[in-house]
């Protein structure tokens, strides 16, 4: 059977598909769970850190894409991986929080490793030729009909902000992250989507005119640099707190071997400075910043208090 797996050679994108035994990944490699699909923010930022990774830790780096059931899936296999599998993730602290909120307790069985990026936007968008042209629009549009909205896991906070804040609610159909999102509105399966805002605008660079997306307004606590003309959702409902940013970390199982782990964060602190990878980050607008566990946990604090502030 073929593996789902996906090895990158060192200095290139993308080395292609091979066979692994788990016996021998275990033994030899590190194994990077992905649990959103290969063009997503969460998979180019395990590419980006992947080859100085790898120096720094002295055994390759093997990331794995791990897609479904938006991400708990991999997220449950990375916690039932044995402690001496050299097995980390790559998950969003809010979705996290929010899963604890929800009752899940998959939280508890995750150990921090390290922080990635800074906060980042999330936005919603609409095909450029999308009848909805500004917020007021939506608003009108969702008393007349039901406006339906992709869901991989990571929207569920935003839109349950929009419902609070609003009224306005969406029915949600299953996606795989940001590229699948852009599909389904590109084909009229959705009239609406969020996305990163980082994501979308390297999306349109490279998207024919048809193909663009067109903000409606970002999750930022103020406007983005390059969008001058686009809202904030704090704005529109004038309230600082209806805003919240994303962050991407690194976990492993709470059972995972200490020493592998913590030998982890030092490699990962240890190329933070990495040049190359922040050149690298810089063309993709990606806020690469590397920290260790505890800013972790202030990340997940934050979300914790928005979700209070959304639920109750």
């Amino acid at each position: 059977m073929t593996s789902r797996r996906t090895a990158f050679k060192l200095g290139a994108a993308v080395a292609g598909s091979f066979m692994i035994n788990r016996g021998a990944l275990a033994a030899d490699s590190i194994r990077v769970i992905v649990p959103w699909e290969k063009g997503g923010q969460a998979a180019q930022l395990s590419q980006l850190i992947q080859e100085p990774f790898t120096k720094a830790m002295g055994m390759p780096v093997v990331i794995d894409y791990v897609k479904g059931d938006g991400g708990k899936l991999a997220t449950q296999e990375t916690i039932r991986s044995k402690p001496d599998s050299r097995t980390l993730l790559i998950q969003y602290p809010n979705i996290l929080a929010r899963w604890e909120f929800d009752g899940d307790k998959r939280l508890a069985d995750l150990r921090p490793v390290a922080k990635l990026t800074r906060g980042m936007s999330l936005a919603i968008a609409v095909r450029e030729d999308s009848a909805l042209k500004d917020w007021q629009g939506v608003s009108t549009a969702s008393k007349s009909s039901v406006l339906t909205m992709p869901e991989a896991g990571f929207e569920r906070l935003p839109l349950d902000m929009v419902k609070k804040r609003t009224g306005i609610s969406f029915t949600m159909q299953p996606s795989n992250g940001f590229a699948s999102s852009a599909v389904m509105l590109l084909s009229g399966k959705a009239d609406l989507a969020i996305f990163g805002t980082i994501w979308t605008l390297t999306y349109n660079e490279k998207a024919s005119a048809k193909d663009k997306l067109r903000f409606l307004a970002t999750f930022g606590a103020e406007r983005a640099p390059e969008l001058p003309d686009v809202p904030t959702f704090a704005e529109i409902v004038g309230d600082h707190k209806a805003a919240l940013t994303h962050s991407v970390a690194v976990w492993s199982a709470a059972t995972a071997d200490k020493a592998f782990t913590d030998k982890a964060t030092a490699a990962l602190l240890s190329i933070a400075e990495n040049e190359a990878m922040h050149a690298e980050a810089r063309k993709l607008r990606y806020p690469l910043q590397i920290d260790g566990p505890q800013v972790v946990l202030e990340a997940l604090a934050r979300d914790r208090r928005v979700l209070k502030d959304v639920y109750g």
